[in-house]
């Protein structure tokens, strides 16, 4: 039996505005299991983007834990988070947020910088990384050089470069043209297929379908499955 990744146990997220509790997840309680592919869909402001920022530790929830693997990320301080996330977790976004004044093998191997290791094994590791997607001839230009595909395929390889347990994509080819983001796409599943990565990725794309493991919609704070593919543990409906 495959184990659980990451475990959501009640989550719930609202925000104050004046008066008024702006509810966004409300008691979501699910598991992605470890080495799948797994989509979360849903409308603009649906909650996508903040169930991946809880996932990963870069906000908290107003009720509820969150469990990446043994680790319950929710009951650790804000450092002890950061911590793990740039140990564990690697985080596509939909506007690349390269550093433009650090070039392609710069932006690749500053994550493994950042968590101490050496610098000639991680300039080792980053271009073959890049070597893989394609890009070991750009590994000295800077980000305002590249495409928009290409920005994106140095995302995914800085992403992976520190071999997170964990990855989080967050509409990473909206940014993007339909051709260009197909190839992209094809790209990150293969990555993270290939190294046996668990992925959990929000977009609006429905063509992600059927290339995914488990598919959720997020409507009306809740967490339902898609497809029949995985029953929805949602506390309510």
């Amino acid at each position: 039996m495959n184990s659980a990744a990451v475990r959501l146990d009640q989550i719930t997220k609202f925000y104050e505005e004046g008066n008024s509790r702006i509810e966004i997840l409300q008691s979501v309680t699910n598991e992605f299991i470890a080495g799948k592919f797994s989509v979360l869909l849903g409308k603009s402001g649906s909650g996508k983007s903040t169930l991946l920022n809880l996932i990963s530790g870069i906000d908290t929830p107003s009720s509820g834990d969150v469990w990446i693997g043994d680790t319950p990320i929710t009951r650790i301080s804000e450092r002890g988070r950061t911590i793990f996330r740039r140990d564990r977790i690697g985080i596509i976004f939909q506007f690349f947020n390269l550093i433009p004044t650090l070039s392609v093998l710069e932006n690749v191997t500053l994550p493994l910088e950042l968590g101490g290791h050496a610098k000639t094994k991680s300039r080792l590791r980053a271009m073959a990384i890049l070597e893989r997607i394609g890009l070991e001839n750009r590994s000295n230009a800077f980000p305002d050089r590249l495409s928009g595909g290409e920005q994106q395929r140095v995302a995914i390889a800085r992403a992976i470069a520190h071999d997170p347990d964990l990855v989080l994509a967050d509409e990473p080819t909206g940014n993007l043209d339909v051709e260009t983001g197909k190839q992209v796409l094809s790209i990150l599943i293969q990555l993270t297929r290939d190294t046996g990565k668990t992925m959990i990725m929000a977009t609006h794309s429905a063509d992600v379908i059927s290339l995914a493991d488990d598919v959720y919609n997020i409507k009306n704070g809740q967490l339902i499955a898609v497809d029949g593919k995985k029953k929805s543990l949602s506390a309510s409906t």
